[in-house]
């Protein structure tokens, strides 16, 4: 059994508890927030599981966890509606696959809306590629 990180602040989906048990991976410890000063923190664990980081901070530690022999992994999730809808909407669409479908709840003026959001897969990040321009400089 791998001994893995969870990095996120939300409970997992019953969906992807059981799809880490199928890969024979053992969350052990779970954190918020994971950055260049906190993964000196990061040991005694095979993989990192991600569910969801800005792109710019997970380019940033990829390379220090895989040179510890760290295997980094990741949920992807889609979101299943393109609009905000409203929550009684939502709370239908999650009810039709509760164990894979959560709910991103925003402001919209005095309304709540919601975003439905599935988990779809695991992936391994092995390699993040970032190619930039400079396209305005602050002098």
């Amino acid at each position: 059994m791998k001994r893995g990180i969870l990095v996120g602040r939300h409970k997992m989906l019953p969906g992807q508890e059981r799809a880490l048990k199928e890969l024979g991976i053992q969350i052990i410890k779970q954190v918020e927030q994971i950055d260049m000063n906190r993964l000196n923190e990061i040991q005694d664990c095979d993989v990192v599981v991600v569910q969801a980081l800005p792109l710019s901070l997970l380019v940033q530690i990829l390379s220090p966890l895989q040179r510890k022999g760290i295997e980094v992994l990741m949920f992807e999730q889609e979101a299943i509606n393109r609009d905000l809808l409203p929550k009684n909407e939502a709370e239908k669409l999650i009810r039709e696959k509760p164990d894979m479908r959560t709910a991103l709840v925003a402001l919209n003026g005095n309304e709540e809306k919601v975003r439905v959001i599935e988990f779809k897969r695991v992936v391994r990040i092995e390699r993040i590629t970032i190619e930039q321009t400079k396209v305005w400089p602050i002098e």
